[in-house]
């Protein structure tokens, strides 16, 4: 009885981590935005604790937390264009049911212009 009790936990276990990764994190992880333009500032990728520097043209994957700062920086998500100012971080969270990426503003400004 408890044999059967433990490998019908793990079987649910092994479903929900695959239902996961295959149906949410697929579909959420293709949600990227690229770097367009960088002025007066160095604009970080924040990853394992560290800053990694980003130029123009880097890919910027869902999960990803970004960081400028003493500038702005100009990142394109989906059609929208997004100004970060200075000392301004963002993380790009997930992707809505209409199909257009969400962002978390962690601290600081950021302007928005697209449809």
């Amino acid at each position: 009885m408890n044999r059967l009790l433990v490998i019908l936990i793990a079987a649910i276990a092994v479903g929900l981590l695959g239902y996961q990764q295959f149906f949410i994190t697929g579909k959420i992880s293709q949600i990227t935005s690229n770097v367009v333009s960088i002025e007066k500032t160095d604009l970080y990728r924040i990853q394992d604790n560290a800053e990694q520097p980003l130029s123009e043209g880097d890919v910027l994957k869902r999960g990803e937390v970004i960081k400028t700062t003493d500038g702005f920086a100009l990142i394109q998500l989906d059609e929208t264009k997004i100004a970060l100012s200075e000392r301004t971080e963002i993380q790009l969270v997930r992707e809505r049911e209409d199909g257009k990426a969400e962002i978390k503003l962690i601290g600081g400004r950021i302007v928005s212009s697209g449809p």
